[in-house]
């Protein structure tokens, strides 16, 4: 068949009245729907292709305006029909209105529901609710007939639905999404329709088209102009994008589907929902969104921020805004989210980021700068901990107001003065049981802020809390995830303290029947209405083990069909096998970490004492009013983390970054991942790393970098994997350290050369170096033979301080004097650790380094050392006021080697310190004056006495 503009033969006019009639009376089959849709005008081509255009194109709008205009609904489906015929009988003599071209596509590729849906068709270019009720029983016939009409796309690739989305004329909007997706549906469109219409709300168009492209989709379009569509709906489109996809990655599908995609502003559709002005549709946006497909949290916008950075930062936005307006007065905008519901969506989103992603994951989506707050607390056993012990936790370790997890296994609680609020409010309760963890719990609350922890575990076997305890210590912290490892502990206190939060929930069965029975009652666990999953761990108690059994499977049955009855739901209920009967642990029983520890003698080598004299001198001549507008000395000490608790290192540690992966615990029924920060050493190598950087200069300020460890060796120091060194590096230098202190190494292996296994580290070495920061590592003290190819001396050696142990001027045991490269020789061999300050006897005894220092008897030591003095060269150079050019020169490897020069090492490289630091006119100084004439002139003077004199500048007074 072909067009042409002449008048139509009766045969044609009975062809489209028949067709027409069929389409709306019955289900066309096959053939009939193409002759149907060939009739009304689609596919077909004529020799004046322009002209069909045009015609097409004015029929379009004659339907339009005509529908617009009419007085009345067109109701039925007989009403529209009859319209369309009297359209095309009334029209004999105007070809370019007959229903010939009424699927048509006109100029500019529009078909008739582009014409239909646009504004611009209609009078002052605005489609009206009024008319778009006109409008609805026409457009059902039109996907009936021919459901392509809801993909095909004009020449600015744009859908019919797009085009109305793109108006932002919210109530029309969302009167079409409603009738197209709620009151037709599947139902009235068919399937085939209803599958177009949903797949009209994800298009964009393809990268090869001629015409500009539109790089956004109807659902983009309906973010911002507020129109909230059906999850189900959402969910269909997503799946819709995603179901061809062969990649299966753990969020796959936000990467894949149009929810994930950018808009022509380079924003997903999570990023539009999070943008001003906030409003209730954005806000339901942004909890579908996350629902479905929480992967949509960590794609990044073209900004390269991830959703939750935008909204933050949209959020301070508004506020800069508004001060400026309002001078701080809160002041929203007409149907804006007030602040309250702001921070409700905020805290929202950053649970279900914490909920969905590790811990490293959900911090690096939540916070865009270094030093995020931290989403974690936990200590390790036996720990001290008092509230003055938290504050110094504090100074580095900067908690979030929301956390995925607290872990507390036992520890030592100490009711300090400051916990003394604390305390009274425990007394008032005059329980039997323990309530010392209270003083943790309400340090969180109260001082930390912290509003909600996800998942809680508690060791409370060996000395149990009360019910009232523990009720107050997890009160309104809206826990999920119960794990209070406390036997027997009823259903009305975790109901109590947790309540409709808890989804979680471990249990402790000491063997009492009656418990089991209280748990499984409806009056018992079937309460916490959105509990999801149980896990029971039980003991022998005073039955057999097979008595136990059976009273366990009744308690399993029971439970599930309680709880069945009375929230109409499946609870997931696992019990672990029963275990014998539970041991009370000893309060002797947890070994001391002293035991085997050799006895050291307590006189002290002169090397150190001399040290801390010095430091004792260092403390007089830097007051506290001298320190203003001076920079602290920053160590990075790259290690496996720091028990900063332990004698007051909290106070030197400025904030640190983890690389452990999570370690797995044992819970009933399934592990639980355990995180591993900054501030937990698991051996406890870097705990004395840090305590002897500390102890060579007490002003140090520490950046602990707790590495992926490879391997736990029994002696010695741990090894490390290379990828988590070289990040750990990176995080140095962007850090700004002066220092950085390895005290490990790494083996070279032969293959090392042809391949990229150490790249990464290579780089980061060489970048720190670039950025003068000075590097120190240990020797790696494998005796003869071995010698220093280890990394990561072998990556830079000109440019680190290789640093080896020796005792009384002689290098140790294990290292290969043959075959060294080692730069210098300090102490590391069985230090004498019972210092007494003679400058400052008031001083008395020292405290001891960790317990398990004596493992690491070795070179691991003297890089730290090497690194405290380093830091304590710059700390005087700080203190003295010495010239730019002086202290560029002091921190930069060459200038730090030629300082180690000044103090006259011996042959064998050992490096003494009395010369200098110990100097007799220091020592014996009468007062303060000779004091710093002293410092400036035998201590500074001569770390500078070999820079070249053409370098020099001029040094501010002491």
């Amino acid at each position: 068949m072909s067009m042409n503009a002449g008048k139509k033969r009766t045969g044609d006019v009975e062809t489209l009245e028949t067709a027409l009639r069929k389409a709306f009376h019955s289900e066309l089959g096959q053939e009939e729907q193409k002759a149907t849709l060939r009739a009304l005008g689609h596919g077909v081509t004529s020799k004046n292709l322009a002209m069909d255009k045009k015609y097409a194109n004015n029929l379009h709008e004659c339907l339009a305006q005509k529908i617009c205009k009419s007085k009345s609904t067109l109701g039925s489906d007989d009403d529209i029909l009859k319209l369309l015929l009297e359209e095309d009988r009334a029209q004999e003599d105007h070809a370019s209105h007959h229903l010939q071209y009424l699927l048509t596509v006109g100029q500019r590729k529009r078909n008739i529901l582009h014409c239909l849906l646009d504004p611009v068709t209609y009078d002052n270019n605005t489609l009206n609710l009024q008319t778009f009720v006109k409008l609805k029983p026409f457009l059902r016939l039109l996907l009936r007939l021919h459901p392509d009409l809801a993909t095909s796309i004009d020449e600015h690739s744009r859908t019919p639905l797009f085009l109305t989305m793109e108006s932002h004329n919210k109530e029309v909007n969302k009167e079409v999404v409603r009738y197209l997706f709620e009151e037709c549906g599947v139902k009235s469109l068919g399937n085939s329709a209803y599958s177009k219409a949903i797949e009209s709300l994800t298009m964009i168009a393809p990268s090869n088209t001629e015409v500009p492209i539109v790089k956004s989709h109807a659902l983009h379009q309906a973010i911002q102009s507020n129109v909230v569509i059906s999850k189900e709906v959402v969910k269909e489109a997503m799946e819709k994008t995603t179901e061809q996809t062969g990649e299966k990655r753990k969020y796959w599908k936000s990467y894949d589907s149009c929810l994930g995609k950018q808009d022509g502003s380079g924003k997903t559709c999570l990023h539009l929902a999070l943008t001003e002005p906030f409003t209730d549709a954005k806000k339901s946006w942004a909890e579908t969104l996350v629902t479905l497909e929480p992967g949509l949290l960590e794609i990044k916008g073209e900004n390269l921020l991830t959703p939750i950075q935008h909204f933050t930062e949209q959020i301070n936005k508004r506020r800069r805004e508004r001060d400026k307006v309002t001078g701080g007065r809160v002041s929203n905008g007409k149907n804006e989210l007030s602040d309250p519901c702001l921070e409700d969506l905020e805290d929202w989103l950053k649970q279900e980021c914490l909920r969905n992603f590790d811990n490293d994951g959900a911090k690096g989506i939540l916070y865009s700068r270094q030093n995020a707050p931290e989403t974690h607390l936990g200590f390790q056993r036996d720990d001290p901990v008092s509230r003055e012990s938290l504050r110094k936790l504090d100074n580095h370790y900067k908690l979030d107001t929301i956390l995925k997890s607290i872990y507390i296994p036992q520890i030592a609680i100490d009711w300090d003065d400051e916990a003394r609020d604390s305390k009274v409010e425990t007394d008032k309760w005059k329980c039997e049981g323990q309530t010392e963890l209270f003083l943790v719990f309400d340090w969180l609350k109260k001082i930390k802020r912290v509003k909600k922890v996800i998942d809680v575990s508690v060791d409370d076997f060996k000395r149990p809390h009360s019910d009232v305890a523990i009720i107050n210590c997890l009160t309104e912290l809206k826990v999920e995830t119960w794990d209070w490892r406390r036997m027997d502990i009823s259903s009305d206190v975790i109901a109590n303290a947790a309540g409709e939060y808890v989804k979680v929930v471990y249990l402790y069965c000491s063997g009492l029947n009656a418990v089991l029975q209280s748990w499984s009652d409806t009056s018992g666990l079937p309460t916490l209405k959105n509990l999801e999953e149980v896990y029971l761990e039980t003991y022998q108690g005073l039955e057999s083990v097979k008595k136990m059994e059976d009273y366990v499977k009744i308690f399993k049955t029971t439970l599930k069909d309680n709880f069945s009855s009375v929230r109409g739901r499946v609870l997931e209920v696992q019990c672990t096998p029963v275990k014998k009967a539970k041991k009370k642990e000893d309060d002797e029983g947890t070994a001391s970490a002293a035991q085997g520890v050799v006895e050291q003698k307590e006189d002290m080598e002169d090397w150190l004492k001399c040290m801390d004299e010095f430091a004792d001198i260092m403390g007089k001549i830097d007051t506290p009013e001298k320190t203003e507008g001076r920079k602290d000395i920053k160590v990075a000490l790259i290690d496996d983390g720091v028990k900063s608790n332990y004698d007051g290192l909290d106070d030197s540690i400025l904030h640190g970054k983890s690389w452990a992966p999570e370690a797995i615990w044992d819970r009933p029924g399934r592990g639980f991942s355990l995180l591993q920060p900054y501030n937990v050493s698991q051996q406890g190598h870097g705990t004395v790393m840090a305590w002897f950087i500390r102890f060579i200069c007490p002003k140090v300020r520490l950046c602990i970098a707790k590495l992926d460890p490879q391997g736990l060796p029994k002696d010695g120091p741990p090894t490390f994997t290379i990828s988590s060194a070289a990040s750990a590096i990176e995080w140095a230098i962007t850090e700004k350290v002066d220092i950085i202190s390895m005290s490990w190494s790494i083996d070279k292996l032969d293959t090392d050369a042809t391949t990229n296994r150490v790249t990464a580290l290579r780089n980061a070495v060489l970048k720190a170096a670039d950025a003068n920061i000075l590097l120190f590592c240990a020797n790696p003290d494998k005796g003869i033979g071995y010698g220093t190819k280890t990394y990561p001396t072998f990556l830079d050696s000109d440019r680190i301080f290789c640093i080896g142990a020796a005792k009384e001027g002689h290098p140790s045991s294990q290292i290969d004097t043959a075959n060294d490269k080692t730069d210098l020789y300090l102490p590391g061999v069985n230090i004498p650790f019972e210092v007494k300050s003679i400058s400052n006897p008031s001083k008395g005894k020292a405290e001891r380094p960790p317990q398990t220092w004596d493992k690491y008897s070795g070179s691991s030591l003297s890089c730290a050392l090497a690194a405290g003095l380093a830091a304590m060269v710059l700390h005087c150079a700080q203190v003295s006021g010495v010239s730019d050019a002086e202290w560029l020169w002091l921190k930069s490897s060459a200038g730090m080697e030629k300082v180690f020069e000044s103090l006259h090492p011996t042959p064998n490289r050992w490096l003494p310190v009395r010369r200098v630091f110990g100097h007799g006119s220091l020592v014996n100084a009468g007062d303060e004056i000779e004091r710093r004439k002293a410092f400036k002139e035998e201590v500074v003077e001569t770390f500078l006495s070999k820079m070249p004199k053409t370098m020099r500048g001029t040094s501010a007074p002491v």
